[in-house]
């Protein structure tokens, strides 16, 4: 039976990247902020840690630049209300919202990313090499990208994994923000009708 939520949970995750959302301030600018956090606050300085995030950053790096490389975003004028005027005439309001959606860069990137945080992990020693601790550790990340806060969380994260996603998240954000300049409005909150 887990089984197939996982597999429904994959095929439904991979749907998403193809169809246009609309953008929201949370996913956008919280999730990477909070996750840079929960890197800070478990991230613990070693001669050996310090190569290992120096690694995550170069590969997180890439990964994110990836990422953006089909991304798509538009805005597009939705009608919220209307009303009646002083002659009868019904006026529409409506209020402009960016959508987006991240393809097939953003769905390889995920992958990649999970790849990497496994093997980061079995390097380390955190992951065990066992059919049930990848099938896990797989149910886990499908889980948390599909429901972002039960990411946010987990209490068993690593710094690594913080630093994987934390890092990733904003180089995306970055690039995203540079190729696409209206998602500004997003994070920063300004009406655009």
């Amino acid at each position: 039976m887990q089984f197939i939520l996982i597999i429904g949970a994959i095929l439904y995750f991979i749907y998403e990247q193809f169809e246009f959302s609309k953008v929201s301030r949370f996913s956008l600018l919280t999730l990477p902020i909070i996750t840079f956090v929960l890197f800070y606050r478990s991230f613990y300085f070693s001669n050996r840690n310090f190569f290992i995030l120096f690694t995550i950053f170069i590969v997180a790096t890439g990964i994110g630049i990836f990422q953006t490389l089909n991304t798509q975003v538009y805005e597009k004028n939705i009608q919220k209300y209307f009303y009646t005027n002083d002659v009868g005439e019904e006026k529409q309001i409506y209020e402009k919202i960016i959508f987006s959606k991240g393809g097939t860069s953003y769905l390889v990137g995920w992958l990649l990313l999970f790849i990497f945080q496994i093997i980061i992990g079995v390097l380390i020693g955190a992951v065990p090499i066992s059919f049930h601790g990848t099938f896990e550790k797989i149910t886990k990340e499908i889980l948390s990208d599909i429901l972002e806060p039960y990411h946010i969380f987990r209490a068993n994260n690593t710094w690594y994994t913080w630093a994987i996603y934390s890092i990733s998240n904003l180089v995306y954000l970055i690039c995203s923000l540079r190729k696409y300049p209206i998602l500004k409005k997003v994070i920063f909150e300004q009406k655009t009708g």
